[in-house]
């Protein structure tokens, strides 16, 4: 019976040895949550990209078991990481099932498996948002799980995220019913998420402390430490939360004596806090007025962390700060670097998105806040949040709208919130969202832009500020992009004193070598080689790669600065080009083709740092693209590789004509119509006439700045309140529009009106105007409103080309087969080029120069001025014949440039072509 004993011991034994081995070998599903360093080191087993998946509606793809629609699905191993969802049209009456390595977890009524506790599937983990279901317990899955729905109508949102694991066998058997002991993990998760407390302790921390007040426009350092350490705890009480406060104090941080913050941003955005905000009680990030701000995001530096308080106001601020830190060593492979990006855009650009983050390198996305002070649209978060992870679509992602993001749905009922990771925390105004067990992993980019209402086509005040981590490196350069010739400087901190240094180009050529110094810092300047070659290369110290590559010039660079290209202009309108690569100090002139745009009393000089800002003005040219070009008076020349389109149709926006506009008897205004998405007006906003009784006008005023015959549009709005006007130009009286109109469905109200096309008229150069005159309403009617969008003048006539165009090249790019192109400058009229066949698709790019040239030579370039070919030519000839092999070169656009000694003196062509497959 002794032996048994014995026996049944030792087995016992056993069973426990393989039991704990096998724990021990597996993942930590809550690392993230209970071991607060976790979320900063980028090595993680479970740091692969994630798989999201996005949409409205049903998927075409049944399950074959019941036929109930596969919603998410993944084969192989992996954790379900995040599960959101939501159902319009009633939870009871919707019906989800999921299924793990091919077993049925839980399934149900919607209401029943996402709103009760299922053993392990609880809260807080499992979340009831205003408006929408949240899970973000982790689901492992070793061979494969998915996720079934059915419904009566398909008014379904979702956003599933999982993650691949490459080894099955470190991933727990999931259980909704497992031991306490199995549970233990979960459990503190839990503890933490409801109390969200510090989850340091302040073990062996040391403290900071800071208390003074801040001057109007001065800068207070509260940290200077040296490293190597983690900051754990970052706490600042401020004597006041105002709008002052808030938005005018900035918290700005430097990494390794970075001469570039990490961190620079208004402290309430940093701290997700507003004016008369609720309190903030998220994981990472607190805040309350008695307590003050609390930041426990773990943030890692190698040789120096300096925290600065900048008052940005004109009234000082009482600012104490208590800063917890421990001192460790930094293995900067593996733990990335605290950094944010705040952004404001007042208001945001129509059809332009809100770029929120863009990064190059390694790391981690964590989440960002959003404030839109004052929303007046209401539909500001019906936009998508649209994420590009390393350029590759198929790690990318985008949500089906704002609320969803913030993982509530409908608006979230109205209702305000803060919780662990997502709240609304004033109304419309504030919202953040925190990924700690959904991290976004980037392996070389990152981008997150946000649409402002569905089209992008709110008028609102935008500002974001994103939380990541991301690899970091010690050593910075003093500008991007160079040009062979130039002086460079490349300098670094935080390496160890009196070490070598060893700089490489594209991790081959070594470009300098010099030592660090006693505080381990280094710095270098170098003259750039002429031979590096034109394009985007990498720059390394001492075998660590910087991850933004470094662009290299062979000839200077312009580009339009515009929300959209290519850009398309008018008559008197302004354009802004920027340009890289010139020499310091010369003068530059703008052309389109040789037409000068610069105004001759404007003075643009290239900078120090071989850059230029200028503004070219549109004059009255004809309709056509052209080359924009900017030529430096010691020589520096570049064409953009964007066509700039000129077109001579006016657009008038009648809310852009309401300042200058006269009503006898009523208002005007501007209003803003995103929040009808379901219609289409011109930039989505309209000038809306409210006058006071029938027979009260408004007129407004524009100027058509040259004489010119038109074909005239008139567009409206039309509505249950809008009433019956007349509409006069120019004192004449062209028609009646009746605005009454019985909508169906009766939501769908407002809507735009059918053109209105007045004829073609003749306009002179001239102030001109346009009447709306209430005179009366249809019976059904509820208002006497105009609403007018806006007038399109389309001319009528032909302008001839203008001196100094290329002819037909700019053509030749939007035509599939093109014999020749034949640009011409005043000055040499005789002087041509052809170009045939462009686009080239044999391959070979023959040409014909036809002139009196003494000298020539012919290059062929790339966008980036990279020489792709080169030939000279000397004599009299009058007519020089040239075949250029292109077989090598990928697709693409490219530029043939012609600089020549003529009897007229030094002349420059350059006309693109494009090679096809």
């Amino acid at each position: 019976m002794l032996v048994r004993k014995k026996i049944v011991a030792i087995l016992f034994a056993i069973i426990l040895c393989l039991v704990w081995s096998n724990s021990f070998a597996q993942i930590d599903l809550y690392a993230k949550i209970n071991d607060p360093l976790v979320i900063a080191k980028l090595d993680n087993a479970d740091s692969a990209h994630l798989q999201y998946v996005n949409f409205h509606g049903f998927s075409g793809e049944r399950d074959p078991s019941d036929g109930f629609f596969v919603i998410a699905k993944d084969s192989g191993a992996g954790v379900l990481t995040h599960l959101w969802i939501t159902y319009g049209n009633g939870d009871s009456v919707a019906i989800m099932k999921l299924y793990l390595d091919g077993v049925l977890i839980v399934g149900g009524r919607l209401d029943s498996v996402m709103g009760k506790p299922h053993g392990t599937l609880r809260p807080p983990l499992d979340t009831l948002y205003p408006g929408a279901y949240v899970c973000d317990v982790q689901l492992p899955y070793r061979k494969n799980f998915r996720i079934t729905f059915t419904a009566p109508t398909d008014n379904m949102y979702c956003a599933i995220a999982s993650r691949p694991i490459a080894d099955s066998t470190i991933l727990p058997k999931f259980s909704l019913f497992t031991s306490l002991a199995a549970q233990a993990k979960q459990l503190a998760a839990e503890q933490r998420l409801r109390n969200c407390n510090d989850p340091w302790q302040d073990s062996g921390s040391a403290l900071s402390v800071f208390a003074d007040s801040i001057n109007s426009h001065q800068r207070s350092t509260v940290l200077d430490l040296k490293g190597p350490a983690v900051i754990r705890t970052l706490h600042i009480n401020l004597d006041r939360y105002d709008v002052s406060s808030l938005d005018s104090l900035w918290l700005v941080v430097y990494w390794d004596n970075s001469p570039y913050p990490a961190i620079e941003v208004p402290i309430g955005d940093f701290f997700c806090t507003t004016p008369n905000s609720i309190p903030i009680n998220s994981l990472e990030l607190q805040w309350n007025p008695q307590s003050g701000f609390t930041s426990v995001f773990p943030m890692p530096f190698s040789s120096n962390a300096r925290i600065v308080l900048e008052n940005r106001s004109s009234t000082p601020v009482k600012a104490t700060s208590l800063i917890a830190f421990h001192r460790e060593p930094i293995d900067r492979s593996i733990l990335g670097y605290f950094y944010t990006a705040f952004s404001e855009i007042n208001p945001t650009r129509f059809n332009v998105n809100h770029r929120v983050l863009h990064t190059l390198g390694k790391g981690r996305y964590m989440g960002m806040f959003q404030y839109i002070p004052n929303n007046h649209s209401g539909v500001s978060l019906e936009g998508d949040p649209i994420f590009t992870i390393d350029s590759n679509k198929n790690y990318s992602f985008r949500y089906t709208g704002g609320e969803d993001y913030f993982d509530g749905g409908w608006w979230f009922f109205g209702k305000m919130f803060s919780l662990p990771f997502a709240g609304h925390t004033k109304f419309f105004e504030a919202f953040y969202r925190f990924h700690i067990l959904d991290a976004v992993e980037f392996k070389s980019s990152f981008d997150f832009d946000l649409q402002h209402g569905i089209r992008s086509d709110v008028k609102e005040h935008y500002r974001t500020t994103a939380y990541y981590y991301k690899q970091t490196v010690l050593f910075w350069t003093s500008r991007d992009t160079i040009r062979g010739g130039e002086y460079w400087m490349i300098s670094g901190a935080g390496y160890t004193p009196n070490i070598t240094i060893t700089a490489r180009f594209d991790g081959k050529d070594v470009i300098f070598t010099t030592k660090t110094n006693a505080k381990g810092e280094f710095a270098a300047t170098l003259q750039v080689p002429t031979s590096w070659k034109a394009g985007k290369h990498s720059i390394s110290i001492n075998d660590e790669v910087r991850p933004e590559p470094v662009y290299v010039l062979h000839s200077p660079s312009i580009h339009p600065v515009t929300d959209f290209l290519p850009p398309v202009v008018k008559y008197r309108d302004t354009l802004r080009v920027d340009g890289n690569g010139f020499i310091p100090n010369e003068r530059i002139t703008l052309y389109l083709d040789s037409i000068r745009v610069s105004d001759p009393t404007d003075t643009i000089i290239v900078n120090n740092h071989y850059q230029f800002s200028g503004i070219a003005h549109i004059p009255n040219i004809k309709d056509w693209q052209y080359h924009l070009v900017a030529q430096g008076d010691s020589g520096s020349r570049a064409v953009c590789s964007e066509l700039v389109t000129v077109k001579r149709n006016l657009r008038y926006e009648f809310e852009d004509l309401i300042p200058s506009s006269y009503q006898d008897g009523g208002n005007a205004y501007e209003r803003n119509l995103s929040m009808y998405y379901y219609a289409t007006w011109s930039k989505q906003e309209i000038a809306q006439f409210e006058p006071d009784r029938i027979g009260r006008s408004i007129t407004f005023k524009y100027y058509v700045p040259v004489s010119d015959t038109f074909d005239v549009a008139l567009i409206l709005t039309k509505g249950k309140d809008f009433g019956l006007y007349a509409y006069w130009l120019d004192g004449i009286q062209l028609g009646r529009y009746d605005g009454y109109a019985k909508l169906d469905p009766p939501w769908f109200d407002p809507r735009p009106s059918d053109t209105l096309h007045l004829g073609q008229i003749f306009f002179a150069k001239d102030t001109h105007t346009v009447l709306l005159n209430c005179v009366g309403k249809n019976s059904d009617a509820s208002g006497l409103l105009a609403g007018a969008d806006v007038l399109l003048l389309t001319t009528r006539t032909t302008m001839p080309f203008p001196q100094g165009y290329w002819k037909d090249t700019v053509a030749s790019l939007d035509t599939a087969t093109v014999n020749h192109s034949n640009p011409q400058i005043p000055s040499l009229s005789t002087t041509s080029i052809r170009l045939y066949a462009n686009p080239v698709t044999d391959g070979v790019l023959h040409g014909e120069l036809v002139t009196k040239w003494i000298d020539a030579n012919i290059t062929v370039t790339d966008i980036l001025g990279r020489t792709i070919f080169s030939r000279k030519y000397s004599g009299n000839e009058l007519e020089i014949f040239f075949s250029i092999d292109l077989k090598p070169i990928i697709p693409g656009k490219y530029f043939l440039q012609l600089d020549g000694l003529t009897p007229m003196g030094l002349r420059h062509i350059t006309a693109p072509f494009i090679v096809v497959d």
